[in-house]
């Protein structure tokens, strides 16, 4: 008898063994590549998604980012160009001023 009257048990009693399956990997499967672009779409969309909620931001911005784009198109801006645009609206959500940030 063992202690308190509870019989011994041998290692091969008391430890049941797991049955067998499929080995486990050796190595970690490789994940498919990320893009530059992707990867900084994927910023920018939780920056926006995460301002909005804090409500920042306005509706006219799509309105503004629009007509800045067509803008620089219409006046010959090499494709890719980037520059800041800085827009000043009021209260009503006008516009009071704009400038190119260097």
């Amino acid at each position: 008898m063992g202690v308190a009257g509870l019989p011994r048990l041998s290692l091969a009693q008391s430890v049941e063994l797991a049955p067998e399956g499929a080995p486990a990997p050796s190595h970690t499967p490789r994940a498919g590549t990320v893009s530059p672009e992707d990867t900084n779409e994927s910023v920018r969309a939780s920056v926006r998604d995460r301002d909005r909620a804090l409500g920042l931001g306005a509706p006219q911005e799509r309105s503004i980012a629009a007509a800045l784009r067509e803008a620089g198109r219409a006046s010959g801006v090499p494709s890719g160009t980037r520059f800041v645009v800085r827009v000043v609206l009021d209260g009503d959500g006008k516009v009071t001023s704009a400038a190119i940030r260097g």
